[in-house]
């Protein structure tokens, strides 16, 4: 066995005499570039397909909102289309800001739109069932007692519907100018049998536009408020 003296000289003759240098490592630092036009840019060229679609859903949701003014669902339409129409920014990123009220208020003008689609759709199936109980009230010169059990629904439904008209149009003449309570019962019995189905189905047809048209908007809006979140446009 070597010793601890004989085994050292040979470990120092196994070391390399020279030892390489390091290499030097070059370190490149890039000038990030200033892109921010040319992204804006093409935010812009890529939004002006959805812009176009809810421009022209908010032109038909303006026509029948005007046709319905006066009404809460013609408000809010018409207060929806404006939002775009009107009150955008110039620019396919601005009607994409204006999107987010128009959603909401289109959202609103369709739901009211919705429940007076169904009230104007009951009536409308109620109209050949009132027209006798209406011709009742005004021979009686009171609210006839309502049907009796084993009648159809139907005819309860129209009893009922009579009834809350009665009593509203009592209300009315109570503080309703000599002109207005004059109106004669006759009249407006006459009205419920001739015109009043031809106002329901024109009122149902205006207000299916309307809802028609306000689901577009929302759709239209939604892509719209899509396509600019993803393309990194602020506050969407």
């Amino acid at each position: 066995n070597k010793t601890m003296a004989e085994t050292k000289p040979e470990m120092r003759e196994m070391e390399p005499e020279d030892k390489c240098p390091p290499e030097p490592i070059a370190i490149v630092v890039a000038t990030p570039q200033n892109d921010s036009s040319a992204g804006l840019a093409r935010m812009y060229e890529e939004l002006n397909v959805p812009a176009k679609a809810l421009r022209a859903a908010c032109n038909v949701l303006f026509f029948f909102s005007v046709l319905l003014f006066g009404s809460p669902e013609g408000i809010l339409g018409l207060c929806a289309a404006c939002g775009v129409l009107c009150c955008a920014a110039p620019g396919s990123l601005g009607t994409a800001y204006a999107a987010r009220c128009t959603r909401v208020l289109a959202i609103l003008s369709a739901s009211i739109a919705a429940c007076q689609i169904f009230l104007m759709t009951t009536v409308g199936m109620l109209v050949d069932d009132m027209a006798p109980t209406f011709d009742k009230l005004c021979a009686e010169g009171a609210m006839p007692p309502p049907p009796a059990g084993d009648m159809p629904f139907r005819q309860h439904a129209a009893h009922g519907v009579v009834s809350f008209v009665a009593s509203g149009a009592r209300r009315l003449q109570a503080v309703a100018p000599a002109s207005l309570s004059d109106v004669k019962c006759e009249a407006a019995a006459t009205f419920m049998q001739d015109m009043l189905p031809t106002a329901v189905m024109v009122g149902t047809f205006l207000e299916l536009g309307l809802f028609v048209s306000a689901c577009m908007t929302s759709k239209a809006s939604l892509r719209i408020m899509y396509a600019a979140r993803r393309m990194g446009a602020n506050a969407m």
